[in-house]
């Protein structure tokens, strides 16, 4: 009955609804855009130096950073640094909301997904910073202007970039997407289940209506892979539930309590262990 009743949760419907919203936001091609914008709001000079902070500005944005390593490269820096940085950079997907590793954790521990949601941007904004400053000090030992790329496309993807000012507005109804679903959530219009509804219904208007780069054929297809993803969480989440229930019953987080507190009641003491 645990693993029945775990997958039979109104909180968990906004995991299908949210990876339906991000895979029409993914296909609506504002990845290459997000990218474009990193790179002029980073590198002022446009000589390739500042465009290793677009990777984590970018990945605050999109959860997934998609076509920005090649540029990179074409640039001047060297294959280490950008899949190094990329990889470090993938967690900011998770860290501003909505994240689904917040709605399945609210669901295990019985915690407010709202409260969860707002408890990652802070520390979010902060990592994307601390990032920025690192980079400051490791760009110079990985980026060799020198060895860039001069190709014809490469000169021909320069002339047509935009200024900040377009791409900015192309971006607006993405970068409108949480604002929506975050203010709708905190002001109290409707709950993080629902706003999963309402940040998918915004994806469909968007890629459809909007960017117009998501056709309405393409639609069954990206519910096809919502469905997948969802299918593989299915399994796992009975028995994540199945296994906790037995940690409870058996006391093991009050032991686990017991040892902690044993060894100071200092909240700094206990973060750090």
């Amino acid at each position: 009955s645990t693993g029945w009743f775990s997958v039979e949760s109104f909180s968990l419907l906004a995991i299908p609804l949210f990876l339906i919203a991000g895979t029409l936001m993914e296909r609506s091609g504002i990845a290459g855009a997000l990218v474009d914008l990193g790179q002029k709001l980073t590198d002022k000079e446009g000589k390739g130096r500042g465009l290793a902070n677009a990777i984590p500005v970018v990945s605050g944005f999109f959860g997934a950073l998609c076509g920005s390593g090649p540029r990179l490269e074409q640039k001047g820096y060297k294959k280490e640094f950008i899949y190094g940085l990329i990889a470090c950079s993938s967690p900011f997907g998770y860290m501003i909301p909505p994240n689904m590793n917040a709605i399945i954790y609210a669901k295990v521990a019985n915690a407010s997904v709202a409260d969860l949601f707002m408890a990652t941007v802070i520390p979010g904004i902060l990592w994307i910073i601390f990032y920025i400053i690192i980079n400051r000090f490791m760009v110079p030992k990985y980026f060799f202007p020198e060895n860039a790329v001069a190709s014809a496309t490469v000169a021909t993807e320069v002339k047509k970039q935009q200024s900040n000012w377009q791409l900015f507005r192309s971006l607006i109804p993405a970068i409108l997407m949480p604002v929506i679903i975050l203010g709708g959530i905190y002001g109290g219009v409707f709950t993080a289940t629902e706003a999963g509804a309402v940040g998918c219904l915004y994806g469909v208007i968007v890629g459809v209506c909007i960017y117009r780069t998501v056709k309405t054929r393409d639609l069954f297809d990206i519910f096809a892979t919502a469905a997948y993803q969802m299918g593989s969480l299915q399994i796992i989440f009975p028995f994540t539930m199945i296994f906790t229930r037995i940690m409870v019953t058996n006391g093991v987080p009050d032991m686990v309590t017991s040892f902690v507190t044993g060894v100071s009641d200092s909240k700094i003491v206990i973060i750090l262990i």
